[in-house]
């Protein structure tokens, strides 16, 4: 009766043995294949990448060819609308009717005309750090490119000096902030981290490295909405805003909300901003939280350079 339980527990342990032996070939089999998966995964992700760096540099030329097409079309119109030569050669030279004045008179009719110019425009001089005309009222946008506002300095200082624009009241914690400049990623707030700011390498403490955080600059601060959407994790929202052009980036290292006080009005990207938006988003996020976000995918690859909100 042993003998027979012996040969019986033999046969067991070589059908064990095979059984493991199978399991052990199965096994390379599916190592074999996850390994081709990844490799495939991988080839996959180089070629998105490598599409949307080609779309980059499409749009780049086409914006660079568009530019150089408005130039030459705005330089063909003016010389169809400026005077012929032979209208210019014919006109009379009226002579000289009046003797040239003294120095002193000339002297005194500059120190005049200077004198009204100065008391003719209006004074203003508020704003954030300072009272330069950088970071004036004008050079927040007023709605003119020279900056000059067609309201009155009484009716400006009425408003506090900056235009109506529905601001953040506070960092949500579901939300993560960006400040740009005009060609980077200055700095990255998430609630887990608070502000950080780019030293040049990767992203420190705004706290404990202020030396580093730009004190002046064309400044876009950037509200990421977060949510979900079919029960993934996305990008709904981007909101753009103008901050002041001195001391408000420096806040980040007081007060995490204190920024928000140096918003001065809505904004848009630049085709430089949105390159080094994309940089950040492919860095701090997984692709899908972006890339699947239909309206934010096609703002980064398009050419709109106006608009102030994304969703």
């Amino acid at each position: 009766e042993l003998e027979t339980q012996k040969v019986a527990l033999e046969e067991s342990k070589l059908e064990l043995d095979a059984a493991q032996a199978e399991l052990a070939v199965k096994r390379a089999e599916a190592d074999k294949l996850l390994s081709e998966l990844v490799a495939i995964g991988q080839e996959y992700e180089d070629l998105l990448e490598k599409s949307e760096d080609e779309q980059q540099e499409l749009a780049l030329e086409i914006a660079k060819a568009e530019k150089e097409y408005n130039a030459a079309k705005k330089k063909e119109q003016e010389a169809a609308n400026s005077p012929t030569a032979s209208a210019s050669s014919s006109a009379p030279t009226s002579a000289p009717t009046s003797a040239p004045t003294s120095a002193a008179a000339q002297s005194a009719a500059q120190s005049a005309a200077q004198s009204t110019a100065q008391s003719a425009a209006p004074r203003i001089t508020f704003g954030f750090g300072g009272s330069s005309s950088e970071n004036a009222i004008g050079a927040f946008g007023t709605g003119t490119e020279s900056g000059v506002s067609g309201e009155t300095s009484e009716e400006i200082q009425a408003e506090g000096g900056i235009q109506p624009v529905e601001r953040p009241k506070r960092l949500e914690p579901a939300f993560r902030y960006v400040i740009l400049d005009s060609e980077r990623l200055i700095a990255y707030w998430q609630n887990e981290t608070g502000w950080q700011v780019n030293d040049g390498v990767k992203l420190v403490s705004a706290r404990r490295n202020a030396q580093v955080i730009p004190k002046q600059g064309d400044f876009r601060f950037l509200e990421l909405q977060l949510g979900t959407v079919d029960e993934e994790f996305r990008i709904t929202k981007i909101r753009i805003f103008q901050l002041a052009r001195q001391y408000s980036v420096t806040k980040i290292a007081q007060e995490e909300n204190d920024v928000l006080s140096t918003i001065t009005r809505h904004a848009s990207l630049t085709r430089s901003q949105k390159n080094a938006l994309l940089q950040g988003l492919k860095k701090h996020f997984m692709r899908s939280v972006w890339a699947d976000s239909p309206a934010v995918y096609d703002y980064l690859m398009n050419e709109d350079f106006h608009s102030h909100e994304i969703s």
